[in-house]
């Protein structure tokens, strides 16, 4: 059997499982393991032991799962408490979710302090100053960067003026560790980010605390992951208090205990893990630098009409003479204006399938993606889950899918689709309006389309409906007017472009894999059950200072 969970859902349900009962084996029954679910089903878990599992921990276990980002009800019974018959019927559809964790002798060794005692200096809340003094000064960190950077190095920032009292007392320096004092999502409270390079003066605003380690005593990056792990992530639940926002103190802050391993193996395990994230940094970079690239031809190219205005103006076009010489010379008037001479003006709907017709057999297992799988930037999707095909829209490697229902759409939800097997037909929400380019348009000049501003506020514009369910329809986007160049044009930009998007799967592939490694090693590590032997010797070998 199969447990139809997302896996970005599998992972908060188990993050909040090794955070409130590491020591347990968890399993999942009913309509998510039996096949039977639907979007908003249950997800039903039975907590194994002999004894049964405190008052407490049993509600904080509840409150965590009612409170997380995940979209439907986990339902939780503690085995120890339930009916031979009701054990029964587990037994026959049980999908283990979280197994026992070993007891950990070497992990359970590390000696526990107060984090205040590896701190340099008090910790200090941020700055607040009035609107008269920003848009020039120092560059402060808001509660967008926090969020935004994980691991944060030097980004555009909004700026304040400070006295030099105030730059002094709330500076930021490499290494420092800041999290949100408060947050109107409750899970956002305690949020810790790491600043891992400082080009120029910086400062940070009032909803964050910033706490500086002392780096004889404890390394930052270290710190950092135990903070993100689940075991971090539930000291912070402990501390976080429920008023009109949610919200933690520096003071409660100060008293978590934390981790205090040996230095060399605190530098082994933020190497290990530093390391993975910056692989999945790099090819996220790169995918986003290939997609700038394929964008700018597109707008360069069918937009702006560049090559066009060079050659008419006797300029060079900065294109292989092949490809310059399939381009017109002149413009002509059309009911868009001036276009490229030769080019024909065509609606979407004539130049590309909309909601493709395609053969899904009703409750075979297929790929899934919903609306929360879709990127409001970049072009690849979360991993889909199986799950039996019910009704919605159907797409094939190739296709993009466009979201049209508010605030999705104006959010930017927008994915082209590389994450399927050859031939597979994937299916997803109702709220896709699914492109697909006929020839000669190559696949992708459908998803850079439902990329350009134009065609975005076209859509946005064309908006119906009541107030908070507003959606575009499709007779709307059919109406679109784009240019159709000569053949031969849109074949020597598929040729361009395609190895871009190619490398785009290449590299998301790449990141899935580091990142289902870190989030495997992070939390054996950050316990112990997973030792680095011979640290020393492993961070010489690793070239680590």
């Amino acid at each position: 059997m199969s447990l139809d969970v997302r896996p970005d859902h599998l992972k908060i349900v188990q993050d909040i499982l090794s955070a409130h009962v590491p020591d347990r084996e968890v399993w999942a029954f009913g309509s998510r393991v039996t096949g039977k679910a639907t979007e908003t089903s249950d997800l039903d878990l039975t907590i194994i032991g002999e004894t049964p599992l405190d008052f407490e921990t049993l509600a904080a276990l509840r409150d965590a799962f009612s409170e997380s980002r995940l979209p439907y009800k986990v339902d939780v019974v503690d085995w120890a408490t339930i009916s031979e018959t009701f054990r029964e019927i587990i037994l026959k559809e049980k999908v283990v979710v979280q197994k026992m964790w070993k007891k950990l002798g070497s992990g359970m060794e590390w000696q526990k302090i107060p984090f205040e005692r590896v701190l340099l200096g008090p910790i200090r809340n941020g700055i607040y100053k009035p609107s008269n003094f920003h848009g020039r000064g120092t560059k402060i960190i808001n509660m967008g960067e926090l969020f935004k950077y994980p691991r944060m190095y030097s980004v555009p920032m909004k700026r304040v003026d400070l006295s030099l009292s105030e730059g002094d007392r709330s500076n930021i320096l490499k290494g420092d560790l800041i999290f949100a004092r408060r947050s109107l999502v409750p899970a956002g409270a305690g949020k810790c980010s790491i600043v891992l390079e400082v080009q120029e003066p910086t400062t940070f605003e009032s909803s964050i605390i910033r706490v500086r380690p002392d780096q004889t005593k404890s390394h930052s990056l270290f710190l950092f992951y135990y903070f993100n792990s689940p075991v971090g992530l539930h000291s912070l639940d402990t501390i976080r208090r429920q008023v009109a926002v949610s919200g933690i103190t520096g003071k409660d802050l100060a008293r978590l205990e934390v981790p205090n391993p040996p230095l060399s193996e605190q530098r082994a395990i933020a190497h290990i893990l530093g390391t993975l994230d910056d692989k999945i940094e790099l090819n996220r970079r790169m995918n986003e630098t290939l997609e700038a690239m394929a964008q700018a031809i597109f707008k360069s190219w069918f937009v702006d009409f560049d090559p066009v205005r060079a050659k008419m103006e006797g300029r060079e076009t900065g294109l292989p003479k092949e490809i310059e010489d399939l381009f017109p010379d002149s413009f002509e008037d059309s009911e868009l204006g001036e276009i490229p001479r030769g080019w024909r003006v065509r609606s979407t709907g004539e130049a590309f399938e909309l909601n493709p017709s395609e053969k899904l057999s009703k409750g075979k297992n297929s790929p899934y993606l919903d609306m929360s799988a879709i990127p409001t930037q970049g072009s690849w999707p979360e991993s889909p889950i199986y799950r039996p095909f019910v009704s919605g829209s159907k797409f094939r490697n190739g296709d993009t899918l466009f979201a049209r229902i508010t605030p999705c759409l104006e959010n930017g939800k927008t994915a082209y689709i590389q994450c399927l097997e050859e031939e597979q037909v994937g299916w997803g929400s109702t709220e896709f309006i699914v492109i697909r380019p006929k020839a000669p348009f190559p696949k992708e000049f459908g998803y850079l389309l439902a990329r350009d501003n134009a065609f975005r506020e076209h859509a946005i514009q064309s908006m119906s409906g009541t107030s908070g369910r507003q959606r575009v329809q499709l007779d709307s986007i059919a109406a679109f007017k784009i240019l159709q160049p000569e053949a031969r044009i849109l074949k020597a930009f598929e040729v361009i472009i395609r190895q871009w998007f190619e490398l785009i799967k290449v590299n998301s592939e790449f990141i899935a894999g580091f990142n289902q490694m870190r989030d495997a090693l992070l939390p054996k590590l950050l316990t112990g059950e997973i030792r680095v032997s011979g640290p020393e010797k492993f961070l010489e070998s690793a070239n680590v200072k």
